[in-house]
């Protein structure tokens, strides 16, 4: 998850500024990222990393959930390292999306696939 270990890698600025742009339809500028970056981190400081990634998942519709966490591990993978704390939220957003740890597991593994 971008940012979530307290460095935000040039490839992960790029993955997240594509992933941005895919969703709005637009390329995204630099205030694009910056305002959501921005917006995240002062949430997170003021609730806490754990917290502010359990109100994101309540607000992911069932039909996406799958997707969101996919996305996020894959997130997670862009740099290249997977520090402890990355590993905790994503598991933490799993509990939160009402995953089983299998079911995770294999989407893991999924997204890890496409990467070889």
């Amino acid at each position: 998850m971008c940012a979530v270990d307290g460095h935000l890698a040039d490839e992960e600025l790029a993955a997240f500024r594509d992933l941005v742009g895919i969703l709005q339809g637009r390329p995204a500028t630099d205030d694009d990222v910056g305002e959501l970056l921005e917006r995240f981190v002062e949430k997170a400081q003021m609730l806490g990393v754990e917290e502010r990634v359990a109100r994101l998942a309540l607000n992911v519709p069932p039909p996406l959930r799958e997707t969101a966490f996919r996305v996020t591990f894959a997130l997670s993978l862009v740099d290249g390292e997977e520090s402890a704390f990355e590993r905790e939220l994503v598991a933490e957003l799993a509990g939160h999306l009402a995953m089983s740890a299998e079911q995770a597991a294999a989407l893991e593994a999924s997204v890890r696939a496409l990467s070889a």
